[in-house]
């Protein structure tokens, strides 16, 4: 269906003095002819992108010029466009990458693309579809050497598959690759070779060990270091590679689990050197940051990831560099120009937030008992919310205002199940439901809370209503013991 924005008036007018074919006579303008997913279909969960196809060859002009709407609410995205598709523009959310199961409009605005006339379309058009499904989440168990996967709206477990020699997982992520989703396990260990990332198709029976350089040595992780690019198409980890002391920084293609490259970082060799976390710069696709602990204190590595190599922060010194924090590293969230980070030593809820571009350090210190210990930025970049040990009786997570990161609030986790108390005492991971206000909090006590937001309010949902209380969810059996927590995001199909 096509709509008319009126309020894109005066921006159609600034467009048609810089445009140079722009006028009245009626210039060949591009046209929208089709869209993927169709108009009014319903397509299955992991939807990654959605196509625009005109009917002549286009360009970008104005990457803002899209939007996209769940159930009338705006979500963050992006316009993009692919090589070998010279006359479509892909749209895809920011963060996270999946459109979740839901109703969607999207908007292709005045002055998105222009022809090679420089003629852009002059009426603004939107189409609706829907996505069909429910979101999954998968936890990782060292006890018991497993991933379980669970559906969302049931809260049912849907496979477990076991880590090769029942190795320790570290983190999760999955992927929809069309009509299947591939999961990358980041291990503790490589069984001595190395071989600490496994690979595997949800459903399957086993996971593939994933070939990674080594310098002769193991690879360890003691805290998630993996993500995967807002594309779908490559996944980063890094691990302390024991030959050598330092960190290893692995690429892999997250389609068939093989590894395209690999880097040894520059944050010192040290004993306790390790990665504590891995961040994508917003606005700065190509720009990867590492945050590394080493001699006791925190440092950062800069990876550019168009070429493949670490950026070196200081010229003046022989050698690439990495930029030390002067603080302890630990779990970290980039947003705006800074890099945030809670203090694993702390007795309170801090919060740290480095400069990335210069300038001064800046503490967040609050009176909150409870040491940090995982860190997570809503996708709509409205709050900051810390995972907490060892908290004020049920206060188990904190959370910031993005916009003013002085305005603290503790909030309070239920560990209930059928009423009764699990006697948690951390809240160990945090995953985001992709493409809704929702996040999943992994709590030490083998159960699973399940947290909305609105605007700058954070509050548990009830699992169980008859139940008095707000109750969480049990993790039992192969998933008893979890300590990390992952979600299925979307993929370009």
């Amino acid at each position: 269906m096509r709509c008319l924005l009126p309020a894109l008036t005066l921006l159609a007018a600034c467009l048609c003095l810089l445009a140079p074919g722009c006028g009245s006579g009626g210039p060949d303008r591009p046209a929208l002819l089709a869209a993927s997913p169709a108009p009014g279909s319903v397509v299955p969960s992991g939807l990654g992108s959605v196509r625009l196809d005109f009917d002549q060859p286009v360009r970008l002009l104005l990457d803002y010029q899209a939007r996209v709407l769940r159930e009338g609410s705006p979500l963050p995205c992006v316009a993009f466009q692919r090589a070998d598709e010279p006359s479509s523009v892909r749209v895809r959310l920011l963060a996270p990458a999946a459109f979740s199961p839901g109703a969607y409009e999207v908007q292709a605005l005045e002055g998105l693309v222009v022809n090679d006339g420089d003629h852009y379309a002059l009426e603004p058009q939107s189409f609706a579809f829907e996505v069909a499904g429910t979101p999954a989440f998968f936890v990782g168990s060292p006890a018991t050497g497993h991933v379980v996967a669970y559906d969302d709206a049931t809260r049912t477990a849907t496979s477990a598959t076991p880590t090769p020699a029942g190795r320790a997982p570290v983190a999760i992520v999955a992927q929809q690759l069309g009509l299947s989703t591939r999961v990358l396990v980041q291990l503790a260990t490589g069984g001595g070779l190395g071989r600490s990332l496994a690979s595997y198709e949800e459903g399957d029976a086993s996971m593939a060990e994933v070939v990674l350089s080594t310098s002769g040595g193991d690879l360890e992780a003691s805290a998630p270091a993996l993500l995967v690019e807002p594309q779908g198409a490559l996944a980063y980890a890094a691990w302390r590679d024991t030959a050598a002391g330092l960190v290893r920084l692995a690429r892999v293609r997250v389609a068939d689990g093989v590894e395209t490259g690999s880097l040894l970082l520059s944050a010192p060799a040290a004993a306790d050197c390790a990665p504590t976390a891995l961040c994508l710069r917003p606005g700065s696709p190509d720009s990867l940051l590492v945050v590394a602990r080493s001699g006791g204190t925190g440092w950062l590595c800069t990876v550019d990831l168009a070429a493949w190599a670490e950026v070196d922060s200081d010229a003046a010194l022989a050698g690439t560099q990495p930029r030390a924090l002067g603080l302890e590293a630990g779990a970290a969230v980039v947003t705006g120009s800074s890099l945030l980070l809670g203090q694993p030593s702390s007795a309170t809820a801090s919060l740290e937030a480095f400069p990335l571009d210069g300038g001064t350090l800046t503490s967040y210190a609050v009176l909150q008992p409870g040491s940090p210990r995982s860190l997570r930025l809503t996708y709509d970049d409205a709050l900051v919310v810390q995972g907490l040990s060892g908290g004020a009786g049920d206060e188990l997570l904190a959370t910031r205002a993005r916009a003013d990161l002085s305005i603290f609030s503790p909030v309070d986790v239920s560990d209930d199940v059928g009423g009764v108390d699990q006697g948690a005492t951390q809240a160990r991971a945090i995953a985001q439901v992709p493409g809704q206000a929702r996040l999943y909090v992994l709590l030490d006590a083998d159960c699973l809370a399940f947290m909305a937001w609105d605007s700058t309010v954070l509050v548990q949902q009830d699992l169980d209503a008859p139940t008095p209380g707000v109750q969480a969810m049990a993790l039992t059996g192969l998933a008893s013991g979890a300590t990390c927590v992952g979600t299925r995001e979307g993929g370009l199909p």
